[in-house]
């Protein structure tokens, strides 16, 4: 399987963190923040319990890898 990557995304890192759901954003070297994504269960479906925002910190950190992730495939695709 060859990973193709035809798209551009901003560079990593990206952090997750804790605003009106989780915010995922990169944080650039003036010390403000590039907002790539929010995962946001109540938003989304009403739910505010603790699963919820489990779930919700869960995604933001999977989406917070996705560069370290690519990377990664990049690297050992031949491997794989």
């Amino acid at each position: 399987m060859k990973i193709k990557t035809a798209g551009k995304h901003t560079p990593g890192p990206w952090e997750a963190t804790e605003l009106d759901g989780m915010t995922i954003h990169h944080p650039t070297c003036d010390r403000t923040y590039r907002f790539i994504a929010l995962t946001d269960s109540e938003h989304d479906t009403g739910r505010t319990d603790d699963k919820a925002r489990e779930e919700d910190l869960a995604n933001a950190h999977l989406i917070a890898a996705a560069p370290e992730l690519l990377d990664w495939m990049k690297q050992y695709q031949p491997i794989i």
